[in-house]
């Protein structure tokens, strides 16, 4: 029956094919985990110097020494955190609405990064922008940049450069966040 062998050849060389795409996605995503260590390694310190320090790691090109983690509330009438209309970090609005903030150590500034600059496939984006988690970047006391996101909506934004292209990985931010006792969600939600 030379339909069947016909039927079983285009299946076979189906089954090939998807073998053949799905080993060429595995050394892609490889490719690209390089480079990503590669990119993170001009904004962390060398892994060859015990002596190196947190304040030699760049957020946007800007040295800083610290970055600490915030889940705030809402204040009627304030826009979020990072107002790039106006220009600015809002950090007396972000004093009043605190509700949790954790400093990160080196290794989790690290997760940070790998987070904010994910080569994961990004996850759509709605339209309600109601962020509560920023993480922002000090120099000394003097806030040289953020990173704000909405779990919500999965939209972010940057400070002060609002159009730093950043790739995030909403799975990894969300677990860091949980794992710095800043949760994830809407902080009117207390199972998350």
């Amino acid at each position: 029956m030379p339909s069947e062998s016909l039927s079983n050849l285009i299946m076979r060389s189906a089954k090939q094919g998807l073998q053949a795409v799905l080993w060429i996605t595995v050394a892609l995503s490889l490719t690209q985990c390089s480079n990503l260590a590669v990119g993170l390694s001009s904004n962390s310190p060398s892994s060859n110097s015990s002596t190196t320090k947190s304040s030699q790691r760049k957020w946007n090109g800007k040295e800083f020494d610290r970055v600490v983690g915030y889940q705030f509330k809402d204040l009627p009438g304030v826009v979020p955190i990072v107002a790039n209309d106006l220009g600015k970090l809002d950090m007396e609005s972000l004093q009043k609405a605190k509700l949790k903030e954790a400093v990160l150590s080196d290794s989790r500034v690290e997760e940070l990064f790998q987070a904010i600059f994910s080569t994961a496939s990004p996850l759509p984006v709605f339209n309600c922008y109601d962020p509560h988690h920023i993480f922002i970047f000090f120099a000394g006391e003097k806030p040289i940049g953020a990173f704000e996101v909405c779990f919500l909506c999965h939209g972010t934004r940057t400070w002060p450069d609002e159009d730093m292209k950043v790739t995030e990985s909403y799975p990894m931010l969300r677990q860091l966040c949980i794992e710095l006792g800043l949760g994830f969600s809407h902080p009117s939600d207390s199972s998350r």
